[in-house]
């Protein structure tokens, strides 16, 4: 075989694998927190539950969040806030969580996860999965489809996806690059 068409055909391969291991599949949503150069940007949240187990939760989801990533800083209290995180009893227990927008603001958000999934009541890495979920929306990261590993996948494994992914974190880079 001609040596020019082997190393071609390798050359392709190569491009191929590359292409296929870096492709980047996060999306984002219309929040765009108004972050300064090389400085993080503090989105303050209030607790609106007072359950214990439920605090935990969002604690170490902003843990997780916060050690993941250097763009957008979570911070936890139970002052008032214009930020929300907490619980709710939603009517559809196939639903985990929910993160909307508070008097039609394009910043201020309320993130809650629904106590009426069983899974949510019964299993603390399906708690967490989705708090960390919905907290990702509150930075601005939209859904993601399989096959993409990332917490923003609404199809994820909530008891093994329940921390933020690298597509997860390179989406956060990408809507906040400095």
């Amino acid at each position: 075989m001609n040596k020019n068409l082997i190393l071609s055909v390798l050359l392709v391969m190569i491009l191929f694998f590359i292409s296929a291991t870096t492709t980047n599949a996060y999306s984002f949503n219309t929040r765009n927190w108004p972050k300064k150069p090389l400085q993080p940007y503090t989105v303050t949240l209030q607790y609106t539950t007072t359950n214990s187990t439920y605090k935990s939760t969002f604690t170490t989801a902003v843990s997780d969040w916060n050690s993941a990533q250097s763009k957008i800083k979570y911070v936890l209290t139970d002052n008032i806030a214009p930020n929300k995180v907490g619980t709710e009893n939603v009517d559809d227990p196939s639903l985990y969580g929910t993160c909307y927008a508070l008097n039609g603001s394009s910043l201020y958000f309320n993130a809650v996860i629904n106590i009426g999934n069983p899974q949510i009541v019964n299993n603390s890495l399906t708690r967490r999965s989705a708090a960390v979920h919905e907290l990702g929306h509150g930075i601005g990261l939209g859904h993601e489809t399989p096959p993409v590993l990332s917490v923003m996948n609404s199809q994820r494994d909530r008891t093994k996806v329940y921390i933020p992914q690298q597509d997860d974190i390179q989406g956060v880079n990408m809507k906040y690059p400095y």
